[in-house]
């Protein structure tokens, strides 16, 4: 956020620019064990969204990079951090995903060196994504969530309009 408002000024008085965050697929769903992980991206995610809404007449562009998984030591034990306060209910669930993660560790289908070109492209193009997910493992999970949230929205829909007056007799 700070640099962003370090740079907006000067963007706005040359009425361009293009503003690159790096979210995460954890930005556009939830993942079990890692709600504050998710919930840090997901303020990434709404951050650019109305800023690129509140910025558009000033040409300002901005792209949200929701990476999925990347061979990198994200998931190494100089990177990642699980909580230090053990939960007996959660034992067995957060050794399972601790497992998981550093047996996927250097196994991650996403290539860096393509990641960066990608966005390189993007910088570079007329009409630049808002949401760019990267990596089929995101484009997959991404795909199936908005599934999800879709039935949910059409399954609770005569639900959600039943709130209005105009649909309680007022």
């Amino acid at each position: 956020m700070d640099v962003t408002r370090a740079v907006l000024p000067v963007m706005r008085r040359q009425s361009a620019g293009h503003i690159i965050n790096l979210s995460s697929i954890g930005g556009f769903l939830g993942f079990g064990g890692a709600s504050v992980y998710c919930a840090s991206k997901f303020a990434v995610e709404g951050f650019t969204e109305s800023l690129a809404l509140e910025l558009a007449d000033f040409g300002i562009r901005f792209t949200i990079v929701e990476p999925g998984y990347f061979r990198t030591d994200f998931l190494e034990s100089e990177s990642v951090r699980y909580g230090q306060l053990a939960v007996e209910e959660y034992g067995e669930r957060d050794v399972a995903i601790q497992h998981e993660f550093n047996d996927y560790s250097h196994k991650q289908p996403g290539d860096p060196s393509a990641l960066a070109n990608l966005v390189i492209e993007v910088t570079d193009h007329p009409e630049p994504p808002l949401r760019l997910l990267a990596g089929s493992d995101a484009l997959e999970m991404a795909r199936a969530a908005l599934e999800r949230r879709k039935s949910e929205i059409e399954a609770w829909a005569l639900k959600s309009t039943s709130t209005d007056f105009s649909n309680r007799g007022a």
